[in-house]
């Protein structure tokens, strides 16, 4: 009888132990394929999230050190696309959530995609040479990088003439105080000896600063006018011209001229800043160069300020 309890508690023994171990080889296998054991794939994609985050650190952090060109854009898209700049830089310092990070990083590419494109499809430093004129887009170039040989002497161009005159006329059916008369043509001769009275008359540095020497001048391309008050004197020069120089801010584009010399621009194109000359180049570019704010010079991407020395 006591050996027969000996037997029964062995077998209990036996079953316990392969019921335990039985058990424990299940949850081993549940745990493993995760389908009861939910923390082991949760800590899984907390990790690999970690390693997507700082991968996407490193490619953000390698889009930051690239430089972009942005003298095509006016200034505001200047302001958009660096502010995007900086939420990427801000980001890539603090940002944890991969995602939020990712959406910065594509605005920003996004961004230095269409300045990529804008460049692409504006090649304004072709220049060409022909009879030493010089011209960007077939946009004849002068200033005081740029120079216009003696020889050249187009005059009155008729299609800019035409569309001066129709400015003018539109002005004055608006009631505003400008003159029919204006400042338009002059050769080579005639601008040497502008520029000699005036030299002779004060320092070098006021002539440059007002007058183009010979070959440098705007007056030579037969393209470039100045506005008259009803005075005879330059437009600027009466406190009542303020409304004729809004006008010409808004409206001389629609006939494809632009402020040669604008405001805040001087050391870029060379010049003191004036409303009153202004340079044909066409309707369509007109407009462009007036809805980016932008001179000649930063637009056609080329050289200006100061005489070479």
């Amino acid at each position: 009888m006591k050996e027969r309890k000996i037997r029964i508690d062995r077998i209990l023994s036996i079953v316990v132990i392969a019921v335990l171990l039985a058990t424990t080889i299940m949850f081993a296998i549940k745990l493993l394929s995760g389908k009861s054991y939910k923390e082991l794939p949760k800590q899984t994609y907390i990790i690999k999230d970690i390693q997507e985050l700082q991968a996407e650190k490193v490619y953000v952090a390698a889009l930051l050190t690239k430089k972009h060109d942005l003298s095509l854009l006016n200034d505001t898209q200047k302001n958009t696309f660096n502010e995007k700049r900086e939420k990427l830089l801000e980001a890539s310092k603090t940002q944890t959530n991969l995602e939020k990070l990712q959406q910065a990083r594509i605005d920003f590419e996004l961004a230095s995609y269409d300045v990529e494109k804008k460049l692409a499809a504006k090649d304004y430093t072709a220049i060409t040479v022909e009879n030493g004129v010089h011209r960007v887009n077939g946009q004849v170039i002068v200033n005081k990088r740029y120079a216009l040989p003696s020889t050249y002497n187009p005059k009155e161009v008729p299609e800019a003439k035409n569309a001066f005159l129709k400015l003018i006329n539109a002005m004055q059916a608006d009631q505003l105080p400008v003159s029919s008369s204006y400042k338009g043509y002059f050769d080579f001769k005639a601008q040497e000896i502008i520029y000699s009275e005036v030299f002779y008359k004060e320092k070098q540095t006021v002539a440059d600063a007002t007058v183009a020497r010979a070959g440098h001048s705007e007056s030579q391309t037969g393209l470039t006018y100045t506005v008259l008050n009803r005075a005879g004197a330059v437009l600027g020069t009466h406190e009542e011209d303020q409304k004729s120089i809004e006008w010409i801010k808004q409206h001389a584009s629609k006939y494809g001229f632009i402020i040669r010399y604008p405001e805040g621009k001087e050391e870029i194109t060379g010049f003191k800043a004036t409303n009153a000359i202004l340079r044909y180049v066409g309707v369509e570019v007109a407009k462009a160069i007036q809805t980016e704010n932008k001179s000649f010079e930063e637009f056609f991407n080329i050289k200006g300020g100061t005489y070479e020395q």
